[in-house]
């Protein structure tokens, strides 16, 4: 059972059954790992898998979150290849992470990015910096949020410098690329001096890192408003919403995600789609699924259920605070 099995539901036809087990869309999960109908067909192409299915996969911890059954499985349908990917992207050890990575997808464009901890982190200003919900968290074999970062040099036991690492970076660069493909020395070209420039002033500014935050978005609060918060993990991530209910309608909401989503303004969608609706789960899935259901929107690792889970949550809470208030 839980994510351990994951595999064996997407594989089912490819080991003979004709049956496999998963949940409703629902947001309301039946158990740890199961996955829905929609995604089995939509990211694994459940039911073109049979006992001929050549399997690819990734190995990582944690890993359901990765984007790759995503990108590959939709390359297997468009060249007609009878295969199928699935999760096993963060590299950790014992569960302390130490390779980070993310990618994303948008405009036919695939970036990529890690980072190596190659030197220790500062564990105490790690714990006053990352504020982290237990639902982040409480799967995790290592629930002291600090505590879950390590680095290159304890894992390794010895010292390391800027050319090792070089090193390692130029034969990954040719096992992935080829050898055609060599790094050399260079500096930056004024065009990009300048996208440094552009990038620097508006990534440390203020209305950048507080864009999500309620003193930016919640501008006018009616005075007898009621603020009520929902989280739900999904594969992907956590996902938060956070609402300002006001005579049983939606005044205003914040959603957020650690993670990709494509369109990058896909989420203020959802807020757009949302604001001034009644406190209604069925119209909270409805107006979901509609964007979902958009051919330029893909959320890897998350379903229309999880997001659905968490405005639930956000209404629950609201029924607990102000019993009066309307919910699901």
């Amino acid at each position: 059972m839980g994510v351990v099995s994951y595999p064996l539901r997407i594989l089912a036809g490819r080991l003979g059954s004709y049956l496999t087990c998963s949940s409703l869309s629902n947001g309301r999960q039946a158990v740890e790992g199961h996955t829905d109908p929609q995604s089995l067909n939509r990211i694994y192409r459940y039911h073109e898998i049979d006992t001929e299915t050549r399997i690819f996969a990734v190995i990582g911890n944690p890993i359901m979150h990765s984007f790759s059954p995503h990108i590959h499985n939709r390359g297997y349908a468009l060249l007609d290849i009878n295969a199928v990917y699935r999760p096993l992207n963060d590299i950790e050890v014992e569960g302390r992470k130490l390779i980070p990575s993310s990618a994303r997808l948008e405009k036919g464009i695939l970036t990529m990015r890690l980072l190596i901890n190659v030197l220790p982190t500062n564990q105490d200003l790690l714990k006053r910096a990352l504020k982290t919900p237990i639902e982040k968290i409480e799967d995790k074999k290592i629930k002291d949020v600090a505590a879950r970062f390590t680095w290159l040099e304890k894992e390794a036991g010895r010292k390391t410098d800027a050319s090792e690492l070089e090193a390692l970076t130029r034969r990954t660069i040719e096992k992935v690329f080829g050898r055609e493909v060599t790094l050399v020395p260079g500096k930056l070209s004024p065009l990009e001096k300048d996208y440094a420039a552009e990038y620097q002033k508006k990534y440390t500014s203020d209305p950048w890192f507080y864009a999500n935050s309620e003193r930016m978005r919640f501008k006018e609060i009616p005075s007898d408003a009621l603020k009520t918060e929902g989280r739900h993990k999904a594969l992907a991530g956590l996902i938060r919403v956070t609402l300002l209910i006001f005579h049983d309608k939606i005044h205003d909401l914040i959603i957020t995600g650690d993670f990709h989503p494509t369109p990058y303004g896909v989420l203020k969608d959802m807020e757009d789609a949302l604001r001034g609706k009644g406190c209604d789960i069925e119209i909270v899935e409805e107006e979901i699924q509609r964007i979902f259901s958009r051919p330029d929107v893909e959320i890897a690792g998350t379903e229309v259920g999880d997001f659905v889970s968490a405005f639930r949550k956000a209404f629950d809470q609201a029924q607990k605070e102000a019993p009066g208030q309307k919910g699901p």
